[in-house]
Parts: C-alpha cells; structure tokens; sequence
C-alpha cells in the first residue's frame, strides 16, 4: 500500500485560513488516521500564517515549511522558534538563497524584495566576485551553518547540475 510521508497545504496564506483550519486540515488528519500518509503540514511565506494556524487548529501539525525568513538577509524564522518547540514541530528551511535574491543573479525580476535590498544583494554579489567568493555559497554555507536545531532540513533549490554539484560540496 501506498504511503505518502507528508502532504502539505502549500502557501496558505493565498486561501482562506478558517477554510484551511475547519476543512483541509481535518481532511488530512482523517486520512493520516486511515494510515494514508504519515504527516501534515503547511507552508507560505507570511510568518503569522503558523502562528494562526497553530493557535486555531484541532489537529495537530507535524512540520512547518517556511521560506526565505532564514537567510543571510533574514533571520525572522527564529522569532517562531518557541512556538514551533510547543508544537513539537518540525521545521524545513526552504529557498535559502531567497528566492534568487542571494545569487550573482539576483532573483527574477518579479522578485518581492523591496529595491534597496535587491541593491544591497547586488552589492554584496559584486563585492564577493570581485574577491574571488560565490555569493550564493556564502548564503547557503550562512543557512545550513547556523540554522536553529528545530530545522530538520533545508530545502535548496537548484537549476543546473552544476549547482546541485556546488551545493553538495557546500553540505
């Protein structure tokens, strides 16, 4: 029989949260209880999505997939730290690099970042090329090296083999 070991409602933030909390949730908590898959959870990038979601929830989560709020430039995952360790809840760390932001790239063009940090990212890349760093395994080298013991994992994504390479030798 097919397991899946974790079903997550992904960026919450775009749906409706009492929806999300009333229906979905108790949806995957009765298939967790048929043994259909082994955890639930949920992700978004707005941080006071969990904490709605953890105060106004019956069932209980297993993981928090948050994104770009630890990182070189961010550090606000930590303030959850606390609620997450109430919870018991496992946490991953997913895109790093921010959403492209900390590469020689400097994300997409539709990238959230206000401008000034979209500058400073700029800045930093130049000022790491021009003494020979790689601005983007400076970033995840930050993200994988001080990441609070309650992350479980850090999810990076990748766009060439290339860079699946650089960040394993980063790991």
């Amino acid at each position: 029989r097919f397991v899946l070991y974790i079903v997550q409602c992904h960026d919450i933030e775009f749906g409706n949260l009492d929806q999300i909390v009333n229906e979905t949730l108790p949806a995957l908590q009765n298939m967790k209880d048929e043994g259909l898959i082994r955890n639930i959870g949920v992700t978004g990038l707005p941080l006071h999505i969990y904490t709605y979601v953890l105060e106004h929830s019956k069932i209980k989560l297993d993981v928090a997939l948050s994104y770009c709020h630890y990182t070189l430039n961010d550090q606000s995952l930590l303030e959850l730290m606390p609620l997450f360790e109430q919870h018991n809840l496992g946490v991953i760390n997913a895109s790093p690099l921010c959403m492209g932001l900390l590469t020689p790239s400097g994300g997409p063009d539709w990238h959230p970042a206000p401008p000034a940090l979209k500058a400073a990212a700029r800045a930093a890349a130049a000022l790491c090329a021009a003494r020979g760093a790689d601005f983007a395994g400076v970033a995840l080298r930050f993200a994988l090296a001080t990441a609070p013991e309650r992350v479980a994992t850090t999810l990076v994504g990748i766009d060439s083999v290339e860079t699946l390479r650089k960040n394993l030798a980063i790991a």
